[in-house]
C-alpha cells in the first residue's frame, strides 16, 4: 500500500515525459518501453511531477472530479504501485514547496467538467529496439546510421 503522505518523484534522467493535449507520454530510456496516461492519470502524473504528495493528489482529484476521497485514494494508490513497478517514479523526501491552491488539472483544460475515469497506465513495448538505439553515441562511422550496442545484438 502507498503511504498517504508519501512524496514520489519521476526518475530522471532515465524517464522522459511530456503532456500533450491531456495525455502524458512517458518513455523509459533504460528499457525502451513507453507509456501513456490520459485524463485522471495525466493529472496524477503532473501532480507527482509538481511535487504533490499522495494526500494532496487524492484531495485535488476528489474535489475536482467530485468523487469520494476513498475512491480517489484507491485509484491513486493503484496507479502509483504501477508506476513504481515499471520504474517510472521513486519515493522522495517530503517537499513543503507544493501549493495545492489554484492548481489547474490537465483534464480541465479541454473540458470544464470532465468525466472521472479510473487512471490506467498503458504500456507499449513495440518500439523498444528503436528507442534503445542511441544515435548520438552509437552511430556507425562508415554508414552514419545508429547501430545497436554489442550487448543488444542477437547472435
Amino acid at each position: 500500500m502507498v503511504n498517504k503522505m508519501k512524496n514520489y518523484k519521476i526518475k530522471t534522467p532515465q524517464i522522459s515525459h511530456e503532456t500533450i493535449d491531456g495525455e502524458a507520454v512517458i518513455i523509459n530510456l533504460d528499457n525502451g518501453n513507453y507509456y501513456s496516461l490520459d485524463g485522471v492519470g495525466a493529472d496524477i502524473w503532473n501532480l507527482i511531477d509538481s511535487g504533490a504528495n499522495t494526500d494532496h493528489i487524492s484531495e485535488l482529484i476528489a474535489n475536482n472530479y467530485e468523487i469520494d476521497k476513498n475512491e480517489s485514494e484507491s485509484s491513486i494508490n493503484k496507479l502509483i504501485v504501477d508506476l513504481l513497478n515499471e520504474g517510472l517514479v521513486m519515493a522522495s523526501k517530503k517537499d513543503e514547496s507544493f501549493e495545492p491552491k489554484g492548481v489547474q488539472l490537465v483534464s480541465f483544460e479541454k473540458n470544464e467538467n470532465p468525466e472521472y475515469k479510473k487512471p490506467s497506465l498503458e504500456k507499449y513495448t513495440d518500439m523498444q529496439d528503436l528507442l534503445l538505439l542511441d544515435p548520438i553515441h552509437e552511430v556507425d562511422d562508415e554508414s552514419g546510421w545508429p547501430t545497436p550496442k554489442d550487448s543488444e545484438v542477437d547472435t
